[in-house]
């Protein structure tokens, strides 16, 4: 994990974690409300609709599978670290539309440029992702540990690998 972006929105906050992989292909891990995805920036099959066009259960076919739209949310940047694909835009509010289908194939349609973005993947489980080098917090008072999904340099914040 190179980056991170944290988004937010009206009801809370989740992570964007930029991944890159030994072979160099560049991949998302989304860590919200302890549900995770990994996912892809795959070239557009189709024309997508608009972001004012979007809405929930809207259907789409992709690669074999159908997806349903299960959330429609607008964002925005609270803060960023480390490496992204890409330079980051302001903090104003984007739309982001998030598609599954019954086998747990994932989606994202990212409407933070002038042509949506399409991202495709799957929901996994944590331990699935066999993180390494996890960053323990203490609860307090509790003597109790709790994982988190990231390991930050504590000077400057960047995530470390």
């Amino acid at each position: 994990m190179v980056g991170r972006i944290l988004y937010e929105y009206e009801n809370g906050a989740w992570n964007e974690w930029h991944i890159v992989f030994s072979d160099g292909v560049s991949g998302w891990l989304s860590d919200a409300q302890l549900e995770y995805t990994v996912s892809f920036l795959t070239p557009l099959p189709e024309a997508l609709p608009l972001a004012n066009q979007i809405a929930r259960a809207r259907l789409f076919s992709w690669s074999g599978a159908r997806y349903e739209v299960t959330s429609v949310t607008r964002a925005h940047y609270r803060g960023v670290a480390g490496e992204l694909p890409f330079e980051y835009w302001d903090k104003k509010d984007v739309v982001f539309a998030d598609l599954r289908t019954a086998d747990a194939r994932f989606a994202t349609i990212d409407y933070s440029e002038a042509t949506p973005l399409l991202f495709l993947g799957e929901a996994v489980e944590f331990d699935d992702l066999h993180l390494k080098h996890l960053r323990e917090f203490d609860v307090a008072g509790s003597g109790a540990k709790t994982a988190v999904s990231g390991l930050n340099c504590p000077s400057c914040g960047a995530p470390l690998t």
